[in-house]
């Protein structure tokens, strides 16, 4: 009998040992793959950036013209800059078909971002491929969207707000006084008119991870337990997945909670001297 009842107390005791040791070895595995997707998305952005820079640094653009009026299409542009936008980079094509045969020829830096998209469903229920971050109405895209990063912004009261302004996928790496050197006569500050004629682009990637929540730390002590408090999502829309939501920001569930995922947003810098002659 003490045989038997010996086996018994052991074989209890192992189920306890491995529900111990499992979530140890779930937190390693996702530490790891979690480790290896950021790894894998920064040089990534990285690489998409130099790519942007060198491509544009290179393109006969009128000498005048702002990175805003390359990005962005103007009514009336002079042809050569359609002609760039459309071989170097086009926001519009952030949201594309999911069918690689559908998919049109894209710019150099859109081919790049492609490998940072996501699958995922647009409001009406059609499934795309698209850049991570909030999906914002773009008639020009087949599908009438294109993406902008929203920036979460942490209070000092520990509550989290979105700037109101989300940051473009590509965007100028400005002056001081704010103004971009792309055009050979912006007005940059005296000490940074050597800037001018530059191509200076930041890439803003929002990197979610998939497998693990967000949670706030106790400024008094920084190793006290917080899995019972974690950030809560900032959108109201009920969907669940890392980039849910009509923000992007993803909702999680964990300790019986809703939670958004950790969220880094990575950024890619790169600049480049343009090869053009101009007043």
């Amino acid at each position: 009998m003490r045989s038997d009842h010996s086996r018994h107390v052991r074989r209890g005791s192992v189920l306890v040992e491995f529900a111990l040791i499992a979530l140890v070895l779930y937190f390693l595995l996702a530490a790891t793959v979690e480790f290896g997707r950021i790894m894998y998305s920064a040089q990534t952005v990285q690489q998409a950036a130099d790519v942007a820079a060198r491509e544009l640094a290179k393109t006969p653009l009128p000498p005048t013209l702002t990175f805003d009026q390359f990005l962005f299409p103007q009514a009336g542009e002079d042809a050569s800059v359609a002609s760039a936008r459309a071989r170097v980079y086009d926001r519009k094509y952030l949201v594309l078909p999911l069918d690689d045969a559908d998919t049109p020829p894209l710019p150099l830096l859109n081919q790049q971002l492609k490998l940072l998209m996501i699958v995922d469903e647009l409001p009406d229920g059609t499934r795309v491929r698209r850049y991570p971050g909030q999906l914002v109405p773009l008639p020009d895209n087949q599908f009438g969207f294109t993406v902008v990063v929203p920036l979460v912004v942490s209070q000092a009261d520990g509550t989290e707000t979105v700037d109101p302004v989300p940051r473009e996928v590509v965007e100028e790496v400005t002056a001081a006084n704010g103004v971009g050197p792309f055009s050979l006569v912006a007005a940059l500050p005296p000490d940074q008119e050597w800037m001018r004629g530059t191509v200076a682009l930041r890439i803003n990637y929002p990197y979610q991870a998939a497998t693990m929540a967000s949670f706030p730390v106790d400024a008094t002590d920084p190793y006290a337990p917080n899995l019972v408090n974690p950030n809560p999502v900032l959108d109201d829309d009920g969907t669940i997945g890392p980039n849910a939501g009509s923000l992007g920001l993803g909702r999680l569930e964990v300790a019986g909670k809703q939670a958004r995922p950790f969220r880094k947003v990575l950024t890619g810098q790169a600049f480049a001297r343009r090869e053009v002659f101009g007043p």
